[in-house]
């Protein structure tokens, strides 16, 4: 895509952020979202797979950040997330997966994250979720959305695509390493995932699989199979086994629901960031980021679960039913800055023109007021001594 349309595509989805969410969920105001076209979607999908591939298995990110948990196809809490924290370039972001699915707008969540990897590709980084594959979306909500908004497997397939050479693990200074699922009994080292060769198509690799589907458990003393089919549950000395060969110091992950967004086991080595809020409008669960301000400390962030908005319940338009309303938008504004600046030149000029008028006839009244009155002599000097 054009840098131009890579551009009015970010202040559609900016403009958004314009507005309070709370507004949308109590339909105070519309939420108006772009359906964008099925050749520009299909071409966003394939330039940022391109640069996944271009970044390594194992990305390093450095401090100040935010770390975003589980979206979800929670489009309201990404907007939240980037109104109170800041936009690229100015703020970096690391996203941990599992960006589509189970929630309503799979489909402009993962557009909006994936414009912004696009457009700022070394301020936005995203490792994959057992989510970003094929048999797990195409089950899921994200493949049905995409066939009632576009009817057309080939969006689909592009999205897929892209999703299968997405990077798997991130460093953070010396903090943090990142996962999307945890620590598995089929690998060992968090740097055995290097020797994959991507694109990743399906689960296969073992040590892949508890990469992205194993959770954490207290009182858990070693590896057990896990009730989700997938993956490992491991303990406190698996977590911090791992920890010790990687030299980080937490291990930072998603893949499971938090009720207050960020939460810690294992006397903290182990967090969980979760960013969509009441989690399909039936958790009522916080949403959370980490916020990691240098190498040394993370701060978690907690957000209030939002009202739920359903997809029916959003205005979608053509893109360029939408793109012609900003531009009206943006030509409303201008004329208005411009209006303002000529009003404030008016009226410095009128203040100045007073202020003339004003002086000159002070001087007028002076010299008329000088020779009219005789002003008398002071009877003493003073500049004399004696003055006093």
């Amino acid at each position: 895509m054009q840098i131009e349309e890579l551009e009015d595509l970010l202040k559609l989805y900016k403009q958004v952020t314009d507005v309070d969410v709370q507004e949308y969920v109590s339909h105070k105001t519309a939420l108006r979202l772009p359906i964008i076209p099925t050749d520009k979607i299909k071409l966003l999908a394939q330039e940022v797979g391109e640069i996944f591939a271009k970044e390594p298995t194992i990305i390093d990110v450095s401090a100040p950040l935010y770390v975003v948990g589980d979206l979800h196809g929670h489009f309201l809490d990404l907007c939240r997330i980037l109104k109170e924290n800041g936009f690229p370039p100015d703020t970096t972001y690391l996203f941990l997966g599992d960006i589509v699915d189970r929630g309503e707008m799979s489909i402009e969540t993962v557009t909006f994250v994936l414009l912004l990897k696009r457009l700022f590709p070394t301020n936005v980084y995203i490792i994959r979720g057992n989510h970003e594959f094929r048999e797990i979306s195409k089950a899921n909500s994200f493949y049905t959305e995409i066939q009632l908004a576009y009817d057309n497997e080939s969006v689909f397939d592009a999205f897929i695509n892209c999703f299968e050479y997405m990077p798997l693990v991130a460093r953070v200074e010396e903090l943090l390493l990142c996962v999307h699922g945890g620590v598995g009994q089929n690998y060992k080292r968090y740097d055995e995932v290097q020797l994959l060769q991507r694109p990743i198509k399906n689960f296969e690799n073992l040590a892949l699989t508890d990469l992205l589907w194993s959770d954490p458990e207290e009182g858990t003393p070693e590896f057990k199979s896990s009730p989700r089919g997938l993956g490992c549950l491991f303990g406190e000395k698996q977590a911090k086994d791992f920890l010790s060969d990687a030299r980080k110091n937490f291990l930072c992950r998603g893949h499971q629901s938090a009720q207050h967004g960020v939460e810690t086991q294992f006397n903290g080595c182990v967090i969980t960031v979760f960013s969509a809020s009441n989690y399909c409008g039936t958790m009522g669960n916080e949403g959370g980021v980490l916020y990691i301000p240098d190498q040394f400390h993370y701060e978690p962030i907690r957000y209030p679960p939002l009202g739920y908005l359903k997809r029916y319940e959003v205005i979608f338009s053509p893109l360029d039913t939408c793109l012609s309303l900003l531009r009206k938008s943006e030509n409303k504004a201008s004329s208005r800055v411009a209006a303002r600046r000529r009003l404030s030149t008016s009226n410095e000029a009128d203040a100045d023109g007073a202020t003339t008028s004003r002086s000159l006839r002070a001087n007028k009244l002076t010299k008329a007021y000088r020779s009219t009155v005789d002003m008398p002599r002071l009877p003493f000097n003073l500049g004399s001594p004696n003055f006093k």
